[in-house]
């Protein structure tokens, strides 16, 4: 049923630890929004892997998020009551709140869920599938 967001965002994060993408960024968080543990988030240690989660978060407050990207993956999975209402959509559509007003935020989600975040995007591509070659690329 997907085009490849979440294999792509995988990838991303991949190439990003070996130095290969987002050089800009320090940190990068990746958030799997169909997890009920990130859907109960109260705080942003609660979105970050638990063995640093609080140290982590000490240190991009102090930073006010600066030269981290927040990738949240799979909106379409989120809760329709939660993209009200949560700590994920403070994020997206108020950062400063939360002391993260110089960080960068990345959202996947299937086209039809997402109408509602066009007015926060400074950007936005549509990943079509992938290609036989792109397969081997992703996938082996």
């Amino acid at each position: 049923a997907g085009a490849g967001k979440s294999s792509m965002v995988i990838n991303a994060c991949r190439e990003w630890g070996v130095g290969n993408i987002f050089k800009e960024f320090k940190r990068v968080v990746l958030v799997e929004l169909r997890d009920p543990n990130i859907q109960a988030a109260k705080t942003l240690a609660d979105i970050l892997p638990a063995e640093i989660a609080k140290d982590m978060e000490a240190l991009i407050r102090a930073v006010g998020g600066e030269a981290t990207l927040i990738i949240f993956d799979g909106w379409d999975e989120f809760p329709a009551h939660l993209r009200q209402e949560s700590l994920v959509q403070r994020i997206i559509e108020n950062p400063g709140s939360l002391s993260l007003h110089k960080s960068a935020v990345m959202i996947t989600s299937r086209p039809e869920c997402s109408a509602d975040l066009h007015h926060l995007a400074s950007s936005r591509i549509e990943i079509l599938g992938f290609s036989e070659d792109a397969v081997k690329e992703y996938f082996t």
